[in-house]
């Protein structure tokens, strides 16, 4: 998504990531980072009369994270090795992050800026079934838009299923 959106004329992309093998542009935790500092510090302009902000957020949480609290919610972890404080930590990050990505989401619908959303992650992730998550998706007009697109980033046959949510102003036209 950040290649395509560098592509564009007058469209610029963020990567944040915690992990610093995917070489985003700031590499910290998402639980820890401070948005409107940010957004003060980048996006407005010295004044403070404009404000610059991105026309598009992709999230795309760690996937095998979320498979994993499936598994520890559903208690096929319990008992397995693995299954361990570490684990239960990780768990309780990734439910954490979920629900800052939700807000953050709402926050920005509230104040009707016209920018869009996406989110993607494995069929089977836990992340669709957070409630706060499903409720984005559901209603007579729901904030987001859910696809299934089946895809292998190295070309093999049996690819996975992927769950893509975006606007629903970009998921009517899909």
């Amino acid at each position: 998504m950040g290649m395509a959106a560098n592509a564009c004329a007058n469209t610029s992309c963020l990567s944040v990531d915690i992990r610093p093998e995917f070489n985003p542009d700031l590499c910290v935790d998402f639980l820890d980072w401070d948005l409107f500092q940010f957004i003060e510090n980048h996006y407005i302009s010295a004044d403070g009369r404009t404000c610059s902000l991105p026309l598009h957020i992709h999230f795309s949480p760690d996937c095998q994270t979320m498979c994993a609290i499936a598994g520890w919610l559903s208690g096929r972890m319990r008992g397995k090795a693995g299954a361990d404080a570490g684990a239960l930590e990780e768990a309780y990050n990734a439910d954490a992050c979920v629900w800052d990505m939700v807000k953050l989401i709402e926050l920005f619908i509230s104040f009707n800026l016209g920018m869009t959303f996406s989110i993607e992650n494995p069929v089977g992730s836990y992340l669709w079934k957070v409630p706060a998550v499903k409720k984005l998706l559901e209603g007579t007009n729901p904030v987001l838009v859910r696809r299934v697109v089946n895809y292998c980033m190295y070309g093999r046959a049996d690819a996975k299923p992927t769950g893509i949510a975006a606007s629903a102003a970009l998921g009517s036209s899909w």
